[in-house]
């Protein structure tokens, strides 16, 4: 149990939730996710993450555009649309990036493009910035 001497010392850590992410690209940032005040948890279609926010409130989400049952637009749109992740980034993470691209309008975009192969240090620099904090 932590007391009030003890809350300079804490620090927060975050949530990242991956969606449709595969097992490789989570395991290469979990690598650093405790180091970099991070906790993960993944889901491995769009409807077993969007079921995961009853559990989960992640500060960031990492969507695989190529996700398993669903079109990433379509499950970036019910993701705006629920009120604990309506204003939280989400990054796409996509080897096709024009596809991404040409599928994003004015109203409906990701936060960010990650290209596979998943590049660690990158990634973790875009997620800092993405949250405005820096390790």
């Amino acid at each position: 149990v932590a007391s009030a001497d003890d809350k300079s010392e804490m620090t927060e850590v975050y949530s990242l939730l991956c969606i449709g992410c595969e097992a490789a690209s989570i395991r290469q940032l979990a690598q650093f996710a405790k180091e970099n005040q991070f906790i993960i948890s993944s889901a491995s279609s769009g409807e077993e993450g969007l079921a995961l926010l009853n559990m989960v409130t992640p500060d960031i989400i990492l969507l695989d555009a190529q996700v398993s049952d669903s079109n990433a637009y379509e499950l970036l749109y019910r993701l705006r649309q629920i009120e604990i992740t309506a204003h939280i980034p989400i990054i796409a993470l996509t080897d096709e990036i024009m596809s991404v691209l040409q599928q994003s309008s004015d109203d409906l975009y990701f936060d960010y493009i990650l290209i596979k192969p998943i590049d660690v240090l990158h990634s973790w620099a875009v997620i800092h910035k993405m949250l405005n904090y820096a390790p």
